[in-house]
């Protein structure tokens, strides 16, 4: 949070000014920017001027309750622990190190120190009113047993954190929410424990396992793409599950997914699909298949989809969808995977906005041939137009060189 002093020095600032950035930004309790002077430091600074007790009552900047620091470079955060009110705080994408601060902050419940350079979370322990926790791109900490002191705790960001072992998550009991993706994890048997968990991120690891999710029936978003998964039978008691991603694994058959019957999103690109047969009776809205082997598409033919994404098969046409009452095809080269803001709308609104079923279908090697000529042609006349156009600057060139 920054404090400009409307282009004033620090010490020339009057009681009117800094009531009212009190009021607009400290008093409001809101998250504010406010740029030039960092806030931290403009708290130290104040206490130095002559005239500190009449500059205002240190009391209304204590009450403030948000403070966001994010992408400041900020290295140190000494003051902060006079701020003994603050209840959500985001430093996230800084230089800090030391947590040690934080610990004065008892009324805390949430608190972000993402992409920082903490090694060390021990201070963290003191905020037992702690309830989210992001604390991922921070692959210096070792040690994560002073979370299991946290039994406030109910959503933890450790992705990104080079993460091998996962023991300590066993205790965490109370999760709701889990983020571990893209770190180093084989062996997920200390999540079974975790009955109260609803959003699971397990991306971007080297699993092959999903036996001891079999038992985490509260769940309605998990995420597993890009790992090694073959086999999902475990998958099969997720009655509760709304969201799926398993895209870039090896699946070797899609059976334990045909009686998920609340699966509202489900993403299988680029797992080495035939046969998507075991998919026509789900209520699905949003389906993606690219970049697999699929022929046949009668399967979806019953299927009341918003979104169906099938380039990069074999499909010759889609006759078999043609009858579909939403049907509308795209010719499209790629579509964008929704951002995590889009997913968590998506499950909120449990329905997808828009009448007609959008469907990616596959270029056909003549397509791509005839998209690469016009390319080529188009390439071609630029060049000719580039080429004339020096032409003509080094004949006018050599005309006034020898005027």
């Amino acid at each position: 949070m920054f404090i400009k002093a409307f282009g004033k020095e620090l010490g020339e600032m009057t009681t009117d000014i800094t009531k009212t950035i009190v009021e607009q930004g400290f008093q409001a309790g809101e998250m504010k920017k406010l740029s030039d002077a960092n806030m931290v430091l403009f708290l130290e600074q104040v206490q130095l001027l002559p005239k500190y007790n009449q500059f205002i009552d240190y009391s209304e900047i204590i009450n403030q309750t948000v403070l966001a620091q994010d992408k400041e470079k900020i290295k140190t955060i000494n003051s902060i622990s006079n701020l003994i009110n603050l209840e959500k705080v985001d430093l996230g994408n800084n230089l800090i190190s030391d947590l040690s601060p934080l610990a004065s902050l008892s009324k805390l419940y949430s608190l972000s120190v993402l992409r920082n350079k903490v090694s060390n979370i021990q201070p963290l322990v003191a905020l037992t009113n702690l309830k989210t926790l992001n604390l991922s791109f921070n692959s210096k900490i070792k040690d994560y047993s002073p979370l299991l002191q946290l039994s406030a705790l109910e959503e933890l960001d450790i992705q990104s954190n080079d993460i091998f072992d996962i023991s300590f998550i066993q205790q965490l009991a109370q999760l709701t929410y889990l983020e571990l993706s893209s770190n180093n994890i084989k062996n997920i048997s200390s999540l079974q424990n975790l009955k109260q968990l609803k959003t699971l991120y397990l991306s971007c690891n080297m699993l092959t396992d999903m036996s001891p999710l079999s038992h985490l029936s509260s769940i309605t978003e998990l995420h597993l793409e890009s790992n090694k998964i073959k086999n999902i039978t475990p998958l099969s008691r997720f009655q509760n599950l709304e969201y799926l991603t398993l895209a870039n694994n090896p699946l070797q058959s899609l059976l334990p997914l045909h009686k998920m019957h609340s699966l509202l999103y489900l993403a299988l690109t680029n797992c080495t699909l035939v046969d998507i047969t075991p998919l026509s009776h789900l209520k699905l809205k949003i389906l993606r298949l690219s970049q697999n082997k699929i022929v046949d598409v009668q399967a979806l033919k019953q299927m009341q989809l918003q979104t169906l994404n099938l380039e990069h098969n074999l499909i010759q046409d889609f006759k078999d969808l043609k009858t579909h009452p939403n049907y509308k095809k795209y010719n499209k080269s790629q579509q964008k995977e929704p951002t995590n803001a889009q997913k968590r709308s998506f499950l909120r609104q449990k329905t997808v906005n828009g009448s007609q079923m959008q469907i990616n279908s596959i270029f056909t090697r003549k397509q791509i041939q005839m998209q690469l000529k016009e390319v080529k042609t188009k390439v071609n006349v630029i060049l000719t137009n580039v080429i004339n156009l020096m032409n003509k600057e080094v004949q006018l060139l050599f005309l006034l060189v020898n005027q």
